[in-house]
């Protein structure tokens, strides 16, 4: 069993989840969807994603934000690119990870 730690803020009209549930934790994804349904909330409304380090647990469902800009610290991925952000050029690296 895996536990998971989901963040959503919501600041000056944007959406913005810090880490998403494993892929294989199936309660934890649950959790997260009734989390959102209980604010009103759908996963296509949120503008952005944030990972803060490539494990498992922090990863695995951030395919349920395909409107999303997605961040992980240093690098933003937008449709099969990776793009240096701001934390890269300001010299803040955190992590790279790699989705399929």
């Amino acid at each position: 069993m895996m536990t998971a730690s989901v963040s959503l803020i919501h600041d000056h009209g944007y959406y913005m989840v810090v880490d998403t549930p494993s892929a294989t934790d199936l309660p934890a994804k649950e959790q997260m969807l009734r989390g959102f349904n209980a604010a009103n909330l759908f996963p296509g409304q949120v503008q952005m994603v944030l990972t803060t380090h490539g494990h498992p647990d922090h990863t695995g469902q951030a395919n349920f934000f395909p409107n999303s800009r997605h961040f992980f610290a240093s690098y933003e991925y937008t449709g099969n690119n990776y793009i240096k952000t701001e934390l890269y050029t300001v010299g803040i690296c955190f992590c790279v990870i790699f989705m399929s």
